[in-house]
């Protein structure tokens, strides 16, 4: 008896992928990208550059952090504090916990304030307070919670100067120590509540007056960066050893996965429909944005960040070359910007060969996309490279590409400028053998 075998080609209908986040671990899902570079997050599932930053026009000699209060920017730069770019007092050059506590930016550790309020008597004055020792602080009901080593401190209600009244009255001080292992690294308001974190433990403090305060222990979850916690959109982001954690209430989930990092020295923003994430994973810097509609990452940049804020929900950044950024604002048309595909390996029990792959976007005035392609895994040398550059008009493109029948395949796309890819498509069959 003899075995016969015939091959049979047959057309494999695809449809069109669009992109969704980061994904940088070894096994991917076809509409993630592997790498990539200052992409933004408004149109996906379309790919395009993330938004402009605006250069403030400052720099700062010795940038140590960044605050905002009263509508305006405040920053130390080394010994000197300024508000709305007018040095108002002396403090020491080391990073601060800041405070806006009815008009006035209370200081922490150096104990010292500066009241912005024109309505207030003491407008435009900088002073020193008599207070705890405490390296981090919040504002809840109307005090000013802080925390150091294992000591939790409370002013007096509406009174950010006093924190020695123990008279037993309901606007009182507050005093307690919680004792787990390690010292205090951060606190943070959040909803009706204040959390206080260790290096591996979370507190929640409630109540709103002395006989009402009651500590709960959350569990073994904690922050090694005190600015390395934000809230948006109802969500509370905080980094912790293990990546980035999402809170609502009961167990944090980790939302950081696919970024595949080692974290490090990390901060946190929100613009209230993104998070920006800054880490310095021990030898590079990188931000990421995460999109608050998908809960996807994607990644921006290398920028050095000193500290992050927001006014009303527009997000700025100081960086360690002492420059001051609003983010999404400005003009430039000229950001660069980058993204790899994982790497399609047609991974079937049957031989699938793509034979072509098409591309679609839409360019900007003056934009520029350039589409690299490594097939068969022979290393990334570029096989074919499409320039597209729309000096006089807007226009939309489809870019096919030839892959001579590979069946692995790896696509890069730069671009300067503004564009939206659409998605992507292939063209291929599959050999059945019976």
């Amino acid at each position: 008896m003899t075995l016969v075998t015939r091959a049979k080609a047959v057309k494999i209908e695809v449809q069109p992928l669009q992109f969704s986040g980061l994904n940088k671990k070894e096994v991917i899902n076809d509409d993630e990208i592997s790498s990539g570079s200052n992409i933004g997050s408004d149109n996906l599932p379309k790919l395009s550059p993330r938004l402009p930053r605006e250069d403030l026009g400052y720099t700062l000699t010795t940038p140590k952090d960044l605050f905002s209060a009263g509508g305006k920017l405040a920053w130390v730069d080394g010994t000197s504090f300024y508000y709305d770019g007018v040095s108002k007092g002396t403090v020491t050059a080391t990073k601060k916990s800041m405070v806006d506590f009815n008009g006035h930016i209370v200081i922490f550790p150096d104990k010292k304030y500066y009241c912005y309020d024109s309505d207030n008597i003491a407008y435009d004055t900088f002073g020193t307070f008599t207070a705890p020792d405490l390296d981090y602080v919040t504002i809840h009901y109307n005090r000013v919670f802080g925390c150091k080593g294992d000591s939790i401190r409370g002013s007096k209600w509406g009174d950010f100067k006093e924190w020695e009244d123990f008279t037993g009255e309901q606007d009182d001080s507050w005093a307690t120590d919680v004792v787990t292992k390690g010292d205090f690294t951060g606190i943070f308001t959040y909803q009706d509540h204040v959390i206080f974190f260790k290096s591996d433990y979370m507190t929640e403090l409630y109540g709103a007056y002395p006989s009402q305060f009651s500590l709960i222990d959350v569990g073994r979850y904690g922050i090694t960066d005190s600015r390395a916690v934000a809230e948006g959109n109802g969500y509370l982001l905080f980094v912790d050893k293990d990546g980035v954690k999402q809170y609502t209430g009961g167990i944090p989930k980790p939302v950081s996965d696919k970024l595949n990092e080692i974290y490090g020295s990390s901060a946190l923003v929100s613009d209230g429909t993104r998070f920006y994430l800054f880490n310095n994973d021990g030898a590079n810097n990188k931000v990421y944005v995460m999109d608050l509609r998908t809960m996807t990452w994607l990644p921006e940049d290398t920028l050095n960040v000193v500290a992050f804020t927001d006014i009303a929900r527009t997000v700025y950044a100081l960086d360690t070359s002492g420059k001051i950024w609003k983010f999404n604002s400005g003009t430039s048309t000229d950001i660069e910007w980058s993204f790899t595909t994982k790497e399609f390996d047609m991974n079937s029990f049957f031989k699938k060969v793509v034979k072509k792959i098409k591309i679609k976007a839409k360019m900007d005035l003056g934009a520029i996309l350039k589409v690299f392609v490594n097939k068969n895994g022979t290393g990334f040398e570029p096989f074919n490279e499409f320039v597209y550059h729309s000096a006089d008009d807007y226009r939309e493109i489809y870019c096919l590409i030839d892959l001579e029948r590979s069946n692995r395949f790896q696509v890069r796309i730069d671009g300067i400028g503004k564009s939206i890819v659409s998605g992507m498509v292939e063209y291929s069959f599959r050999s059945d053998k019976r």
